[in-house]
């Protein structure tokens, strides 16, 4: 059986929020257009847009075609673009957790429905920021508090 031909489509909403739907086989280093319509869409693309690439679709992706994902994910990271990438099988969601990761995107969540990708990319940072901080500040009012009851304040 042939694997069905890759292809994908862009879709920009009113709120600048965009919607990449794959399609197919993801398969070799080429993806052909797909990075070029990455970089001409960030070139006018606000850093508040957010973008969901939807892989609901896709029948195979092999590991050059994680590669290329990985370096058109580094070029949305480079614009400060938060980006959610839906897949519903267990394959593909490694798949997009290995894309994330070599990408080094903290703004890159892969999730598994529509809801959570428009949860997460209506977040914004600075929300981010607080709860990060909030979350070390609790952690060492803990560590002291533990520090306190047990005679020492660090280590185990």
């Amino acid at each position: 059986m042939v694997p069905e031909a890759y292809h994908y489509e862009l879709e920009r909403g009113a709120d600048d929020r965009v919607r990449v739907v794959l399609r197919g086989a993801l398969e070799g280093s080429a993806l052909p257009g797909l990075s070029d319509a990455f970089t001409a869409l960030l070139r006018d693309l606000p850093a508040r847009a957010g973008i969901l690439i939807d892989l609901t679709e896709v029948t195979r992706c092999d590991p050059a075609a994680c590669r290329t994902l990985a370096r058109i994910l580094r070029k949305v990271r480079d614009r400060g673009v938060r980006t959610a990438w839906l897949a519903h099988r267990a394959r593909l969601r490694g798949a997009v957790w290995w894309i994330v990761h070599a990408a080094e995107d903290p703004r890159a969540m892969p999730v598994t429905d529509r809801r959570f990708a428009e949860d997460w990319l209506a977040c914004d940072d600075e929300r981010l920021d607080r709860l990060e901080t909030q979350t070390r500040e609790a952690y060492e009012r803990v560590r002291s508090l533990l520090g306190r009851v047990s005679g020492t304040t660090g280590g185990r």
